[in-house]
């Protein structure tokens, strides 16, 4: 179950899988100037209609950092008050999206499968952390370290508690933490 139940803001956590995209896009774009971000609307007919190709990332792209960017993903609907399944569908598409849309690179088996899988597994561990860091009857300077270990853990989850002004709110605790 959930431990902090919440409306549920459909775009705003799709807004926030593609700034997901868009962000690291960008940057390999226009600081890094890396090749498989030159994509062109030809690019993305390519990665849509042609074949999946086994890609070979070293082990840190594969293993860590696909998925931390699967788990930002996750978390930007797990954030918005979606459960499990549904923020794991949202991880499945912003990884779908990426390798179909965000790369000059033809999609990859193995990108999908390790940014989904391992998204869902971390971003659900870094959801309960942060939940863990959080204590809503805090004020001051633990209030405030306690809502930066938050949003570090989960930087959806402390962007969402702004937006919705939960960041400052003195309170009870939900029931389950």
């Amino acid at each position: 179950p959930d431990c902090e139940p919440r409306p549920k803001h459909f775009w705003r956590g799709s807004a926030e899988v593609i700034s997901t995209l868009l962000i690291p896009w960008a940057f390999n774009k226009w600081v890094r100037d890396v090749d498989f971000a030159d994509i062109t609307w030809d690019s993305i007919w390519e990665n849509i209609t042609g074949p999946w190709v086994w890609d070979d990332n070293d082990f840190q792209t594969n293993q860590i950092a696909h998925p931390i960017h699967g788990s930002l993903y996750y978390n930007s609907f797990r954030s918005n008050g979606y459960n499990f399944w549904a923020s794991s569908a949202a991880t499945g598409a912003g990884s779908w999206l990426w390798e179909n849309l965000m790369e000059t690179y033809p999609p990859s088996p193995n990108d999908m499968i390790t940014t989904t899988l391992g998204g869902i597994a971390l971003g659900e561990m870094m959801h309960r952390l942060s939940s863990l860091a959080l204590d809503n009857r805090t004020t001051g300077s633990e209030r405030v370290f306690r809502e930066i270990g938050g949003f570090l853990l989960s930087p959806g989850n402390g962007m969402n508690r702004s937006l919705d002004g939960r960041s400052h709110q003195v309170g009870p605790n939900p029931e389950g933490w």
